[in-house]
């Protein structure tokens, strides 16, 4: 179960008229194919964080009596970590126009930057998500959550 989801991808601005796929027609129960393409990031954001954490882990956050501090930022740091699985995609796919992102105070260009901005970028969401999930590198007792 993740704690990121198209909808929350889609109001940062990649949505269907960004992606060029269709958010209207419902192809499997409720969910439209713009759902669908995004949540293939989201599954891969999602197994990398339950890498970094533990199955566990990831699951006790997600459970009745989840330390609400500690999902905000696991929940967080999966968000991150779908934009660094997103964000190549949307830099191939973006054309020459000035559109950009913000995401916790930081401004992502779509079409205008450079490899080097694009590796930063990719690298600052990273460092963030893991510093998100940093406790879990210790024995600190998160409320239900098996630190590992």
């Amino acid at each position: 179960m993740a704690f990121t989801s198209a909808a929350d991808i889609k109001k940062l601005g990649f949505n269907a008229g960004f992606w060029g796929i269709d958010d209207e027609t419902k192809i499997t129960g409720d969910k439209t194919a713009l759902d669908e393409f995004l949540e293939g990031y989201i599954w891969e954001a999602e197994q990398r964080l339950t890498d970094w954490v533990g199955a566990e882990n990831y699951a006790a956050a997600g459970g009745e009596n989840a330390n609400q501090a500690m999902k905000k930022k696991i929940t967080r740091a999966e968000l991150c970590l779908a934009l660094v699985e997103i964000l190549p995609e949307a830099w191939r796919r973006a054309g020459t126009g000035e559109q950009s992102i913000s995401f916790d105070g930081m401004s992502i260009s779509m079409a205008r930057a450079s490899n080097d901005e694009q590796d930063l970028t990719i690298q600052n969401l990273l460092a963030k998500a893991e510093r998100l999930v940093e406790p879990w590198n210790g024995s600190v007792d998160f409320g239900g959550i098996a630190a590992v």
